[in-house]
């Protein structure tokens, strides 16, 4: 999905800088309007939402924990930040979307985490946990105003930090329950 939606965009566009395409307002034929949709879709689902975060969960849990660290903070903030920024462009209405995603994710990743026995998958759990509530706030946006950016960028820092030294301080403890 993401490779047609890229490939889509620049034939559409002219361009794959982001900044470029929104500071020119560029208003594009139909199949922009894919191309985002498809680029979007596919950075959400990189962002392992419930339920299609199984695999995610397996890979945390049997990954060396400095990979898992990489994976957790590094892929997903960096999914969280293009689907941030592609946002604007799309003429879906995604906020509501978002948000229902983002709580789903949230409460169903925690809920399940709490039953785990391996630290590692626990962390998997509160990983994909975290990103949902990002969904949800970034869903929230309309809502949240100028709050918004606070709100999301403390969120983010938090995570990005929180997981990476959790997952490392695993590994160097090398202790699995």
């Amino acid at each position: 999905l993401l490779l047609i939606g890229i490939a889509f965009f620049y034939l559409f566009a002219g361009t794959l800088n982001i900044d470029d395409f929104v500071q020119q307002g560029i208003t594009g034929p139909k199949g922009l309007v894919i191309a985002i949709f498809l680029i979007i879709v596919a950075l959400l689902l990189e962002l392992k939402p419930f339920p299609s975060n199984g695999w995610a969960l397996d890979v945390y849990q049997s990954a060396n924990p400095g990979i898992s660290a990489l994976i957790s903070s590094g892929t997903a903030t960096a999914s969280l930040f293009l689907v941030y920024k592609l946002l604007p462009m799309s003429s879906l209405n995604w906020p509501l979307y978002l948000t229902i995603l983002g709580v789903v994710t949230f409460v169903a990743s925690n809920l399940l985490g709490i039953s785990q026995k391996n630290a590692n998958r626990l962390l998997g759990y509160s990983s994909v946990g975290q990103i949902g509530l990002l969904i949800a706030v970034l869903g929230l946006s309309p809502t949240l105003g100028e709050h918004f950016k606070f709100i999301f960028i403390t969120l983010f820092i938090s995570h990005f930090l929180a997981k990476a030294g959790l997952f490392w301080l695993s590994g160097i403890i090398k202790k699995s329950n």
